[in-house]
């Protein structure tokens, strides 16, 4: 098994050197797989293929900033998502449709907690308002 995810990963990396703005697209490995077929073993390694160079720079950015975010809210759903993201060293987590609920719902999280912040000064600005009334 660690020989052909080394072999995957020499694999996809040349393959996304060649093709940086588009990747493989929807069939990932199975485009230049010599058996037809398999799998990156990898989440990271599967979308680095599927997407490129291009496209998993915003996905690592977006990783990043949720990951960076879910810390700030809650520690026990950071460990988790580290946790998720640990495994998906050694197989395709967000790739399956649970695995993409699961990011789906991260997303969903962070987002809530961004548009909060973003909201925050407006807040305050009416409270000091409301304030300076009384």
């Amino acid at each position: 098994s660690e020989g052909i995810r080394v072999v995957r990963i020499i694999e996809g990396i040349d393959f996304v050197l060649r093709n940086p703005f588009t990747g493989t697209g929807f069939l990932g490995i199975w485009t230049f797989s010599p058996t037809g077929g398999g799998s990156a073993h990898n989440q990271l390694l599967d979308t680095f293929i599927r997407v490129g160079l291009f496209g998993f720079t915003f996905y690592m950015y977006l990783l990043l900033r949720l990951v960076a975010c879910i810390g700030r809210i809650d520690r026990a759903l950071f460990w988790g998502v580290i946790s998720v993201l640990i495994y998906g060293l050694f197989h395709e987590t967000f790739k399956e449709s649970q695995g993409a609920f699961v990011l789906a719902f991260l997303v969903g999280i962070a987002a809530q907690h961004w548009r909060a912040e973003a909201r925050a000064p407006e807040r305050s600005a009416r409270v000091s308002a409301v304030e300076a009334l009384t």
